[in-house]
């Protein structure tokens, strides 16, 4: 989640000179990712997403896990996919609305 907020966040931060971890980083041009540092960045989050799959299935089942299972496997890849594509913020902007369409679930984060 950190992960997505900083690179969400990183052109305002950017701009505003704010403080964003991926800027001591990663090198930018002009205050931008470049694709292989972008894919370095989808990879860890991807390693990420599916070590906490993977802990989630060692967990005794309990009333919070059909919310947690939805949280990493479906709203983590989705809210990633719109962050990398720079579709999130135009989705923020516009009030919202409802999850992406479908094949993005079938995508890897």
């Amino acid at each position: 989640v950190y992960l997505l907020d900083a690179v969400d966040d990183l052109e305002a931060d950017v701009r505003d000179d704010s403080y964003n971890p991926i800027r001591y980083r990663a090198p930018l041009t002009d205050g931008k990712l470049d694709d292989k540092v972008r894919s370095q960045l989808r990879s860890t989050l991807n390693l990420s997403q599916r070590s906490a799959a993977a802990a989630l299935a060692l967990r005794s089942y309990d009333p919070w896990q059909p919310i947690l299972e939805n949280i990493v496997m479906t709203g983590l890849p989705e809210v990633a996919e719109l962050v990398f594509t720079g579709k999130w913020n135009k989705r923020k902007d516009n009030g919202g609305g409802s999850t992406p369409d479908t094949e993005t679930r079938s995508r890897e984060i």
